[in-house]
């Protein structure tokens, strides 16, 4: 999911080098702004960059290092520094290097402390609260994909504060309608690929994460409905929080209170340029249901879907974007799938992939992204579809 918003923000100017679960190396001629780039993504930890894009030894990734952190050290201050692993780096051989570049360090009369965790990488939180983003600090990447390896020095660290604040710290939360995180919020958003003068709608609103992620995005119009009052309330109470909160002065909604079969009612027909939305995704399950249960679960929330899809297309655009999460089940080894892909295409609305085909393998075999947490048994499949 982070790899397919990365593709969808820098565009077909970055090429993807090399991917794997925890990092990935971008290719790009762009000149970025990397803390805005941070600001704007919600699946990326760090940014950083490698020194090379061709493969270094051990040695000479030893030797980079000391270079970088003896400029750090010019006019003789203390330098803070901490080796960050990514690609399956065991923890006491980043010690090992660590603690020889601090000997290094100390042959050239450079003073320095070497900031440890207790995982190969530095977290965000580790980076900031030891100041490794100052003039005098350096988080040192230690890439390693095969037989290949790379050094790279990390350049911003998600605001995982902000988030957190954006999460717990808003004045309207219901758990029934707001579990949505902001990251994956965010995420869906930038998936949208949509500019920031075009208008949003979520109909299925809760407590406005998906409208206020998109706020803090620079997006100023738009629209959110629930057929829950408080629902509603509390998308409005977040948004007017939000704008203070971050002088944001700038945003146009209108939320309201709505049946998504009636969202024509409200929004003109062909007005919206993107929806963005989480619906309901059935009743919390436990583990022990049937498969009898499960395929009830399943039609009753297929009738919901397919009622939205209609609703959809009246609204949208033609050429319109919808990304939204469908529901899958897990139970045992089986997974179930909402079968809906055939009626959001009679209806006009056409999965596209989020990612390019050099990387479709990492798409499902409905070309969409799927998201599911160890235990969990209901999953999130993230879809991209576009109005005809």
């Amino acid at each position: 999911m982070s790899l397919a918003e990365i593709v969808s923000v820098l565009g077909p100017n970055a090429q993807v080098e090399n991917y794997s679960p925890e990092f990935c190396l971008i290719n790009t001629s762009q000149k970025l702004d990397v803390d805005f780039l941070m600001a704007e993504l919600g699946g990326v930890i760090k940014i950083g960059m490698v020194d090379d894009t061709d493969s270094v030894g051990i040695a000479r990734i030893e030797e980079m290092a000391l270079a970088k952190l003896k400029v750090k050290a010019q006019g003789g201050q203390k330098v803070f520094f901490g080796l960050s692993g990514y690609g399956g780096w065991a923890k006491p051989k980043l010690q090992q290097l660590g603690l020889r570049i601090k000997g290094d360090l100390a042959k050239e009369e450079i003073s320095s402390r070497l900031v440890v965790s207790q995982t190969p990488a530095l977290s965000a939180v580790v980076i900031k609260t030891n100041k490794l983003l100052s003039t005098r600090g350096l988080d040192l990447l230690l890439l390693k994909s095969g037989d290949k390896l790379w050094l790279g020095e990390t350049l911003a660290v998600q605001p995982f504060d902000q988030f957190s604040e954006r999460d717990f710290g808003r004045p309207g939360h219901d758990a029934y309608s707001g579990m949505l995180p902001p990251k994956l919020a965010k995420m869906m958003v930038n998936l949208a690929g949509l500019k920031k003068n075009k208008t949003l709608l979520d109909p299925f609103c809760g407590s406005g994460t998906i409208l206020t992620e998109a706020a803090v995005m620079g997006y100023g119009e738009l629209l959110g409905s629930d057929v829950s009052p408080k629902a509603v309330e509390d998308t409005k109470k977040n948004l007017e929080w939000l704008k203070k909160k971050y002088l944001i002065s700038n945003i146009k909604y209108q939320i309201k209170t709505l049946d998504v079969k009636d969202l024509s009612k409200d929004f003109s027909s062909n007005s919206v340029d993107a929806i963005i939305t989480e619906p309901w995704l059935g009743p919390p399950l436990r583990g022990g249901e049937s498969t009898i249960q499960i395929k009830k679960n399943m039609a009753d929330l297929e009738e919901v879907y397919v009622s939205a899809f209609k609703s959809f297309v009246k609204v949208l655009r033609p050429g319109g974007t919808v990304v939204m999460v469908w529901p899958f089940f897990v139970l045992g080894t089986q997974k179930y799938f909402l079968p809906i892909v055939s009626s959001a295409k009679t209806l006009g609305l056409s999965i596209v992939p989020t990612l390019p085909p050099q990387l479709s393998k990492l798409l499902s075999d409905r070309q969409t992204l799927t998201y599911l947490r160890p235990l969990q048994h209901v999953g999130r499949e993230i879809v991209k579809l576009i109005k005809k």
